[in-house]
């Protein structure tokens, strides 16, 4: 199994598979909301990302997607699955945390939050998957998540994100997540 332990020993602490798997999805579900919004940063009011805090918790969302593939593809799984996938606690966080940033000054009008939300969402938890972050080492497990980030945050600023909002995360975009080097910089402007 994929946490490590033998079914005898799963089903002592569950009594059947759905338990087990819906201990599973809560567990997720609630590892996601830490991710996303450790030490209770989400707002009670859903706006929660601002130009500090969307790039950092962008990152820890696809870190912990790109070392919890597995997992998080069974809990996107479950999701898409349910009946109402609202009611799924991460779900419905990071719903209304996009609806709110897309009401807000921050975003431009007229974008469909509701559909915004599931893309990114399912980007974030697709890649993974796609990538085969899970055999990958942890430095490139870093490097993969980077990589669905950045083209997350472009595909934000140049759509959703009123820019002059968003200096931090326009200087990370321009430089590509880190500074680039003096000397290309230099040669390039010197042709």
């Amino acid at each position: 199994m994929l946490a490590g332990v033998n079914r005898g020993t799963a089903y002592q602490h569950f009594p059947d598979r759905k338990s087990l798997l819906n201990a599973t999805i809560a567990s997720v579900s609630e590892a996601l909301i830490d991710a996303v919004w450790p030490d209770g940063q989400l707002a009670k009011d859903g706006l929660s990302f601002n130009d500090e805090s969307l790039p950092q918790s962008a990152g820890r969302l696809a870190e912990f997607t790109a070392k919890n593939a597995t997992f998080s593809r069974i809990w996107l799984f479950e999701l898409l699955s349910s009946a109402d996938p609202g009611s799924d606690p991460f779900s419905r966080a990071w719903m209304t945390s996009v609806k709110a940033f897309c009401a807000s000054d921050q975003a431009v009008e007229g974008v469909d939050a509701e559909a915004y939300a599931v893309i990114t969402l399912m980007a974030y938890l697709s890649w993974p998957v796609w990538v085969h972050t899970e055999k990958l080492p942890s430095g490139g497990q870093k490097t993969v998540a980077q990589r669905i980030v950045d083209e997350i945050l472009r595909g934000a600023m140049f759509g959703i994100m009123k820019q002059d909002r968003f200096p931090t995360v326009h200087k990370l975009l321009e430089s590509g997540g880190k500074s680039p080097p003096k000397k290309a910089a230099t040669a390039r402007r010197s042709r």
